[in-house]
């Protein structure tokens, strides 16, 4: 986990950043998007590294931040208990090496440490990530919505919303 506290933000945004090049070039967030939104309030990121090199990244930001983008979608507003994943990247070099569901499974382990108890997200149906999000949460029984699925600026994409498993004793 990336400490975000104090202006550490601004240090993480220049460090996905590449990271997003990478991997979206000209559709991924922009610099000012990402440091905007590492700047919220109980904002979470993951890092990957492989040595000292950082080639992958996922971060959640509370639902009130996102709620204005998520429109497209029928879903139960729970306010702060709710996180929205608002990006989640690997440097091309390191992708399909299975980086990204544990990124994901730490996430969820401090968004529950956090105090949330949803996490929400989309993800694109044409590469078949979303079938693989489906696939893997769908068997432990953490999906409470899948679907439906939507166009957006990023292409298709399926929204899920997703228990977080809440762990006594996990140390922040």
């Amino acid at each position: 986990r990336f400490d975000l506290s104090g202006r550490g933000w601004e240090k993480a945004a220049l460090l996905i950043d590449p990271i997003e090049r990478d991997a979206f070039g000209h559709k991924g967030f922009e610099l000012k998007d990402l440091g905007e939104s590492l700047q919220q309030p109980k904002a979470v990121l993951i890092v990957a590294k492989s040595g000292d090199q950082v080639v992958g990244f996922t971060y959640a930001v509370p639902y009130s931040f996102m709620k204005d983008e998520v429109t497209q979608v029928d879903r139960e507003d729970n306010g702060e208990k709710t996180a929205y994943v608002y990006d989640t990247a690997i440097t091309k070099l390191h992708q399909g090496k299975k980086i990204t569901p544990r990124m994901m499974e730490r996430l969820l382990l401090e968004l529950g440490s956090e105090g949330y108890e949803y996490l929400e997200r989309d993800a694109d149906v044409d590469s078949g990530y979303a079938d693989q999000i489906q696939n893997a949460y769908d068997q432990r029984g953490l999906i409470l919505q899948a679907g439906p699925d939507h166009d957006s600026n990023w292409g298709k994409q399926r929204f899920f919303r997703m228990k977080v498993p809440q762990i006594d004793g996990l140390q922040k």
